[in-house]
């Protein structure tokens, strides 16, 4: 292997330094995808970790080393421009993005790197140098090769021909986390997005979907590291990819998301807990589906456009909530569904008996956060 400072591309998850300076945050753990894309390259790729999402901690170091592109992964949730937005006036078209005064301080430590992102279509930030539909293995290769990228690249079918390999590195137990109600074991469960997918994984694209063999291992690889549960937020993902994984040998729970369609091989793959995000699609796949054929059913809800009939008719089958809040949530639905749930449905004094450990206190006591932040009492 390569020494670390001849790295040519650095690998770079923006979310920490978003953030950084809104509140205090715990350190972001190096997204799974990112150390897959890393591990195809072995010291040529290199993924820049910051303890404190601070540039400085990047300009400490990596700006020594002989950079000459930056590859960015782009939290789905930040809001970028379009190419059809840009106009003669670049400087403020850009500066109305979270992303402008980030880049123009990043390309002051690396000013030789070129700076792209992940994106899922040819529209992308124009702060960026350039932009990946992929997993990023064939633009790096490019790089490497001494190519200069600019615009917009599809590379999804000539990635789907090189899947990347599983990062070899253990997982530090307890350092990857979701939110109390997702776990399903204690407060080690690990939320897999799309890390076959390298750059795009927190993008959980319906592209390049794992192999059998890549589950396979990525399970084993989250035995070796003592995390007993994990759930799978692609909803295109199917129940079939974990049939060889022997779930129940490798005393591993997993909970995966629901996409617009149901299967009858959910218990029998080993799947423990299915969760829906909308309670109006839930309904609708559950309408004409054998509800013996499924697992436990949980429901990540915003509240913003259900209908009350179609939470009323859900909760009943419901073994755990989550409240996801959202700018334009229906405060009133949101009560309404929260007494229900506590006080009908699954009880109040149910919850409270059935606490057996830290995750269980949590969530109990995020219940009653919601229902005092939702006005009830």
């Amino acid at each position: 292997m390569k020494n670390e400072s001849s790295a040519k591309v650095l690998l770079l998850n923006l979310l920490p330094f978003l953030e950084n300076g809104k509140a205090k945050q715990k350190y972001t753990p190096p997204p799974l995808g990112l150390m897959c894309l890393q591990e195809a390259f072995q010291g040529e790729v290199l993924f820049a970790d910051s303890p404190t999402g601070s540039l400085e901690d990047l300009k400490t170091e990596y700006s020594k080393m002989p950079v000459t592109a930056i590859l960015c992964m782009l939290p789905p949730s930040v809001k970028t421009s379009s190419l059809e937005d840009i106009s003669s006036d670049f400087e403020r078209l850009c500066s109305e993005y979270p992303c402008y005064d980030l880049l123009s301080e990043l390309r002051k430590i690396f000013p030789d790197a070129l700076i792209g992102c992940n994106s899922l279509s040819q529209e992308y930030d124009p702060c960026f140098d350039f932009a990946v539909l992929g997993t990023g293995r064939s633009c790096i290769n490019r790089i490497l090769a001494g190519d200069l990228p600019k615009g917009f690249y599809d590379d999804v079918l000539e990635d789907e021909s090189f899947p990347l390999p599983i990062a070899t590195t253990p997982l530090v137990k307890g350092l990857y986390s979701v939110m109390p109600e997702i776990s399903l074991s204690s407060l080690y469960t690990i939320e897999i997005a799309s890390p076959w997918a390298g750059i795009n994984d927190c993008a959980n694209p319906d592209f390049a979907l794992p192999s059998k063999e890549f589950i396979g291992k990525l399970i084993d690889c989250l035995c070796s590291s003592d995390y007993k549960s994990v759930h799978f937020s692609n909803a295109y993902l199917s129940p079939e990819i974990f049939q060889d994984c022997k779930l129940n040998d490798n005393a591993i729970l997993v909970s995966m998301t629901a996409g617009n369609k149901l299967y009858d091989n959910y218990k029998s793959s080993g799947i423990h807990r299915l969760w829906f995000q909308n309670a109006s699609e839930a309904v609708l796949l559950l309408n004409s589906f054998d509800k013996k054929l499924l697992p436990e059913l949980g429901l990540q809800e915003t509240f913003a456009k259900t209908a009350m009939e179609d939470i009323k008719s859900l909760l009943p089958i419901l073994c755990r909530l989550a409240v996801i809040k959202a700018p334009d949530t229906n405060r009133r639905l949101l009560q309404r569904s929260i007494v229900r749930f506590l006080f009908i449905e699954n009880g109040f004094w149910k919850g409270l008996f059935a606490i057996r450990n830290m995750s269980d206190l949590i969530i109990f006591m995020r219940r009653i956060n919601w229902f005092l932040e939702a006005g009830v009492l």
